[in-house]
């Protein structure tokens, strides 16, 4: 089909008749020009006189002279019908007293009703909430160019109901104007929304420190527990901030481990406070990755463990000065709250000290015994287990406090042969087995 045209700067009794890709334009019976059509400016290929020949017979007589042809495409004017249907939204159109008179396509498939039974209802039958007085005040805004979007129920003809949001707009209409109300379903942003508010409530109630950052090392985000534990004021005096300013360097090149190997980073760092206190965590960085599977940066987590740093400091002091006094003392004694049963059974080897290690339970008062002959056990009884698996029980008797005496007597016991470092490894590796089996699940 060829474009309507309209002969431009004379009101000439024209007409253009198509042949393949090239139009003639005849004017008064005679050809004036040939047009390409495939040109998408309607290029004129060929111009002749006035009075040539339609059909390129012989020239004219005539003296007129020829005429210039100016061709524009008539504008079209959009049926209205197919541009409703084309729309994605569901379309209603009502009166203003909101009795809908047209919709679309996808009205239909929105709410259920076939379109023949749409034109029958209200627009309140539809979107919960709307009433006579509602269409008053939203004929008034669009009176003053206001333009009006609702939230709301809306109804499916099944009684099922969805979260919508509708825009309404002013249409004329054959009989006077009119409303056009334009609905779209937004229950997955709706459940998007709500799952990002009780992620950010989660995120915003947890007691560890949480931050989001870019792959530029920019914070984007911090919790309430963050602005805590660093002694930062206000939420404000993160946001937009570099790690290394709130971290260090060092600390953010280690938390960039995740991005650089893709994997999860766990460690210790210790850090500075707003007030320069210092500050030991427990820091996990993950990638932080979005709905699209695409990479924008990291998910931080902090735990305050300044405190248990303080207090195990605290121990090794204590330990160090335990054992400081026992390399000078034949007979010591101590509670294993302060140094670990395997921790001391490596201090009497690597001593190479000779005596007895007792070990007592001050919840029944029962007790155990370590033999030493050169920081070797040689002899070991717990109960009535003796020899290596006394060793093993000994390390799970969940004994209180200990004493060693360098010069009680010592029956050696030829059924042990391992090294003290080879039955302490043995022995914490059945204490670990023994965890496992009691955690596992019953067949």
């Amino acid at each position: 089909m060829v474009d309507v045209f309209r002969i431009g700067i004379y009101s000439l009794n024209g007409a253009v008749r198509q042949r393949d890709a090239v139009a003639n334009v005849v004017i008064s019976g005679r050809l004036s020009a040939v047009i390409d059509m495939s040109s998408p400016n309607k290029t004129i290929i060929r111009e002749s006189a006035l009075g040539a020949d339609p059909m390129g017979a012989g020239p004219n007589n005539s003296s007129m002279p020829a005429v210039p042809i100016v061709l524009a495409t008539q504008p079209s004017t959009p049926d209205p019908i197919n541009v409703l249907e084309s729309l994605y939204d569901a379309i209603v159109i009502t009166n203003l007293l909101g009795r809908i008179q047209q919709c679309n396509h996808r009205a239909e498939e929105l709410t259920g009703y076939a379109r023949q039974d749409l034109s029958g209802l209200t627009v309140g039958q539809l979107v919960m909430g709307i009433t006579d007085e509602l269409l008053i005040t939203i004929e008034r805004q669009l009176s003053v160019g206001r333009f009006t979007v609702l939230e709301g129920r809306c109804t499916r003809k099944d009684g099922s109901t969805f979260p919508g949001e509708i825009a309404v707009s002013s249409v004329q209409l054959s009989e006077g104007r009119g409303f056009c109300f334009s609905l779209r379903n937004i229950s997955q942003r709706r459940e998007m929304q709500n799952r990002l508010r009780l992620a950010q409530n989660a995120m915003q109630s947890s007691a560890s420190a949480l931050v989001m950052a870019d792959l530029d090392s920019k914070i984007k985000y911090a919790n309430t527990a963050f602005c805590k534990m660093w002694n930062v004021g206000k939420l404000e005096d993160v946001i937009g901030k570099g790690m290394a300013e709130l971290f260090g360097i060092e600390n953010t090149s280690k938390l960039r481990t995740c991005l650089e190997n893709k994997e999860p980073w766990i460690g210790e760092l210790t850090c500075q406070r707003a007030d320069a206190s210092e500050l030991n965590v427990q820091a996990t960085a993950a990638l932080n990755i979005d709905h699209q599977n695409v990479l924008v940066g990291m998910v931080l987590s902090f735990i305050d463990i300044t405190q248990q740093k303080r207090a195990e400091d605290k121990i090794r002091r204590e330990v160090e000065a335990q054992l400081q006094q026992a390399r000078k003392q034949k007979d010591f004694a101590g509670q294993l709250n302060i140094i670990a049963l395997p921790e001391l059974i490596q201090f009497i080897d690597a001593s190479g000290k000779t005596g007895r290690l007792e070990i007592l339970r001050s919840s029944d008062g029962a007790s155990a015994r370590l033999g030493f002959e050169s920081g070797r056990i040689v002899s070991a009884n717990c109960g009535e287990v003796r020899g290596e698996a006394a060793v093993f029980a000994t390390l799970n008797f969940g004994g209180n406090s200990f004493s060693f005496h360098q010069d009680a007597e010592i029956e050696k016991d030829d059924s042990i042969t391992k090294t003290t470092m080879g039955l302490l490894l043995d022995g914490l590796r059945h204490i670990d087995e023994a965890a496992s089996a009691a955690a596992a699940p019953p067949a």
